[in-house]
């Protein structure tokens, strides 16, 4: 799976997926170690050009919460940012900054378009975490998309209200401002 993802040189959206890559880590390459420096280090090892070195990056993960949380659409989005909400938030056709993009399915691909929600199934909360990324881009400045570059590769977690980089550089957790 991990050679995978590195191969298709895509980048990885997730909304607050810290544990969607240690439970893919577990279930796909080996049991979790016990302690976070080294799932920090053995996931890194996954991916070529996250360690230190004169190689850029290859591997790409934007954490849709974490943006959240280090740009201004934290003022925006006030309540708990699960992805339900945010989603919901986003969709709000009154609220003019996020109504300027439009987001349609192909024909007879239009099943999660449609008014019932099916949170917890993968594909929808992949579409909707998609979703959510869209428009966050599109609706943050310009000088705050240089803060989302900042945000590559780091994951939103709520120990201690830290977010995880996971590429190999000290320190482990970063503090999130508020």
């Amino acid at each position: 799976v991990f050679e995978l993802l590195v191969e298709s040189k895509k980048k990885i959206i997730g909304h607050n997926c810290l544990y969607d890559f240690m439970f893919t880590y577990s279930h796909f390459l080996e049991a979790l170690p016990p302690n976070y420096i080294e799932f920090k280090q053995n996931f890194s090892d996954c991916f070529p050009g996250n360690q230190k070195s004169a190689f850029p990056l290859i591997f790409r993960i934007y954490d849709t919460k974490f943006i959240i949380n280090q740009t201004s659409l934290s003022s925006k989005i006030k309540a708990w940012t699960s992805l339900q909400e945010v989603y919901d938030l986003t969709r709000d056709e009154q609220d003019k900054d996020f109504s300027q993009i439009k987001i349609s399915f192909a024909e007879g691909f239009d099943s999660y378009g449609k008014e019932d929600s099916k949170f917890h199934e993968a594909g929808y909360d992949a579409y909707c975490t998609g979703y959510i990324f869209a428009k966050m881009i599109n609706t943050i400045s310009n000088q705050e998309k240089e803060k989302v570059r900042n945000c590559i590769n780091n994951l939103y977690s709520f120990f201690y209200v830290k977010n995880c980089e996971i590429t190999y550089e000290e320190p482990w957790f970063k503090k999130v401002e508020s």
